[in-house]
């Protein structure tokens, strides 16, 4: 099947067009991340959310997530464990 030859003049126009979208387009990060506002209405929701979080916290049921610290020199291993799933929480590489 023989693909339809575009005219020079119809290719900038669709280029364009493309311009156009990108130029109107949300970061992507932006326009997925959740933020708490997703989540709460108001202040007394968030307040509330608060508390609930503390509260489970304090009961044992939430945590905290883990912190892992690596010297910088051990760069090449936090990879690895990176690509293992060793880690869980924060990996912080210090100097």
């Amino acid at each position: 099947m023989a693909q339809k030859k575009h005219k020079p003049d119809e290719i900038v126009a669709k280029l364009r067009q493309i311009d156009v979208l990108l130029s109107q387009a949300r970061p992507v990060a932006e326009a997925t991340r959740p933020s708490i506002a997703h989540y709460t209405a108001n202040r007394c929701e968030y307040e509330a959310a608060a508390q609930s979080l503390f509260m489970a916290m304090e009961a044992g049921v939430a945590r905290t997530l883990s912190v892992s610290t690596y010297a910088l020199s051990e760069a090449r291993k936090v990879h690895e464990d990176l690509e293992a799933r060793r880690t869980t929480g924060s990996v912080v590489l210090l100097p």
